[in-house]
């Protein structure tokens, strides 16, 4: 604020001694000091709160309206042209140091063409013109280079809140596949129970339902969780309308950390994928997991523990992704199940939910889901257009 009240004082001031000293330019001296006082109005909200974009926008527009208009009576006055070339830099919001690099080069510029031209000053109103400039380029550069540093400080914290915000949606993803796998015993022991439901007594028969009532519930909330937890997943870089499958499979590895010792996980054809960064987390990461599960789930010992991973586009505008493990592959009725996107299948083959969020996500984006059995495991097809619907 301080900074912003320099540079109009700067142009009020310089205005006042050329009206004295170039008399035949009055009226330019008073048009100058009342659009240069223009700037205040809007400068005083931003003494009271941080700063919004619209009255940001409307202080650069002011600061730079009168270098405009002494462009109508200075021919040469290149120095508005340099400052909306930063003020439009810094609504775009550069990078830091590039707008530091920008600094220095309009800097430089200036002070050559002030040097080039020493020699050939006519007379005083041409140095008047030089010293307007170089007060409006040192306080106008300090302006912009305080304002910029505050949105680049103020950008840095927003990426670390939504990164670890971030790290915090992956755990709970990988705390809520935890979860389905808890309920996936007591659910299936449940089916088996209720199969001889009429050697039990009346009172037996209301605990079991009651039990298979709260299991429902509990269902239904995981599903529900699975969803809102999504957004936390991703930071304001990553919500973009594709995600690259190379660096979803580094994120997985990071998040399930030793869960994947002694594991092979291949990735071919790292693809930008038409799905948001967390759709494709959530897909990928119930994809791993379950196979995860099912590699300790199976007795066969020295199990090659390799996981695939392709991708590759196929004509006409679809995205393949081939999931593939040789953990023995689904039962022939735990793969009926799935694809009749029932939730459960047979004790040893969980309770099939991450399979439905998979689903769920895929019809959302008017794809394909394939599943079968191949070469010892569980081979798993997933197609997307490439646009996002």
């Amino acid at each position: 604020m301080f900074a912003l009240f320099l540079t109009q004082l700067t142009h009020v001031c310089v205005s006042l001694y050329e009206s004295e000293l170039v008399p035949e330019f009055p009226h330019y001296a008073a048009w100058k000091i009342g659009v240069a006082s223009l700037a205040f109005p809007f400068a005083i909200p931003l003494w009271k709160r941080p700063f919004s974009f619209v009255h940001n926008l409307a202080v650069a527009f002011f600061i730079l309206l009168p270098n405009f208009f002494g462009l109508w009576f200075r021919p040469g006055y290149t120095i508005g042209y340099f400052q909306a070339g930063f003020v439009a830099a810094f609504l775009l919001s550069i990078h830091e140091r590039a707008f530091q690099y920008l600094c220095l080069l309009f800097c430089g510029t200036f002070v050559a063409c002030f040097v080039f031209f020493w020699s050939d000053l006519p007379d005083s109103k041409f140095i008047l013109n030089q010293t307007d400039q170089l007060s409006n380029i040192v306080i106008f550069v300090i302006v912009l280079l305080l304002i910029h540093g505050f949105y680049a400080e103020t950008r840095r914290r927003e990426d670390r809140s939504e990164r670890k915000f971030a790290l915090i949606g992956r755990q709970i993803a990988s705390t809520l596949h935890d979860l389905k796998g808890v309920i996936s015993t007591p659910e299936l022991i449940l089916y088996e129970l209720e199969k001889e439901n009429n050697q039990f007594s009346p009172l037996l028969k209301d605990a079991l339902h009651g039990l298979s009532v709260d299991l429902d519930r509990v269902k239904n909330t995981l599903q529900t969780l699975n969803r809102i937890h999504a957004p936390a997943q991703s930071s304001s870089n990553l919500m973009t309308h594709s995600a690259r499958l190379g660096e979803v499979l580094k994120e997985i590895e990071f998040l399930l950390g030793k869960k994947l010792l002694g594991f092979e996980l291949v990735c071919r054809g790292d693809l930008e994928i038409p799905l948001t960064h967390s759709e494709l987390i959530s897909i990928v990461l119930n994809l791993v997991n379950n196979s995860v599960s099912a590699y300790s789930r199976n007795p066969l010992t020295g199990l090659v523990k390799r996981i695939e991973i392709s991708a590759e586009q196929t004509n006409p505008g679809y995205t393949r992704i081939l999931f593939q493990d040789h953990a023995g592959g689904f039962s022939l009725l735990a793969l009926e199940a799935l694809k009749s996107a029932e939730m459960i299948s047979e004790f040893k083959q969980g309770s099939g939910l991450g399979m439905m969020i998979i689903r769920e996500i895929v019809e959302q984006r008017a794809g394909t889901l394939s599943l079968s059995n191949q070469q010892g495991g569980a081979r798993i097809v997933l197609e997307f257009p490439r646009v996002l619907t």
